[in-house]
């Protein structure tokens, strides 16, 4: 069974989300709905220096185990709810930031209490750079914040800092990323 073949059916097994593929690279791979790889990111902390020369090391190994590549475009592979500690070996490898912005989302005090997934992609210079904002509980309370999301989410991504993916000596943008947010009411 092809290597296609076989992310087709993960990716038709799985309930996950989608993210439209941005160009057709990795169309030829999975085609133009492209399975999204769910990050812990806001929990998982950041890197030091250390890290970052370890992490480096051991991408180096994992890429061929947890990236479908296509020129210039990855994705993180889906892995099936038994495979954990795959999973998070490549959560660790791929989703942990080298840096948070200084300001995190504090600006959402009057966004209405609502969850939603927000996909983004690592751009090859190791800036993320968000894809979309979905609301995915109190939706149309939200529809009148959607310009304000867009952009401080935007600059929140823009400004974290991840390392960047070289994959066989060439850098790489990841681009089927996601994660959770869950924003409650503030007083």
């Amino acid at each position: 069974m092809s290597f296609a073949i076989k992310i087709a059916l993960v990716a038709l097994l799985l309930p996950v989300s989608v993210a439209r593929a941005e160009q057709s690279s990795l169309e030829s791979l999975v085609g133009t709905e492209i399975p999204v790889f769910q990050c812990n990111m806001l929990s998982g902390g950041s890197l030091t220096k250390d890290g970052i020369a370890q992490l480096k090391k051991l991408r180096e190994k994992g890429n061929k185990y947890c990236l479908a590549c296509r020129g210039d475009e990855c994705i993180a592979k889906q892995w099936p709810e038994g495979r954990v500690q795959e999973l998070q070996l490549c959560q660790s490898l791929y989703c942990v930031p080298a840096r948070f912005p200084k300001n995190m989302l504090f600006d959402q005090r009057g966004w209405a209490p609502h969850k939603a997934n927000v996909v983004y992609k690592v751009e090859k210079s190791g800036r993320g750079k968000l894809l979309s904002y979905t609301a995915t509980e109190n939706a149309e309370a939200v529809s009148a914040f959607r310009k304000e999301i867009n952009q401080s989410v935007g600059s929140f991504l823009e400004n974290t800092r991840f390392v960047p993916l070289v994959v066989d000596g060439q850098r790489k943008e990841l681009v089927n990323l996601y994660y959770t947010v869950d924003i409650n009411k503030r007083n």
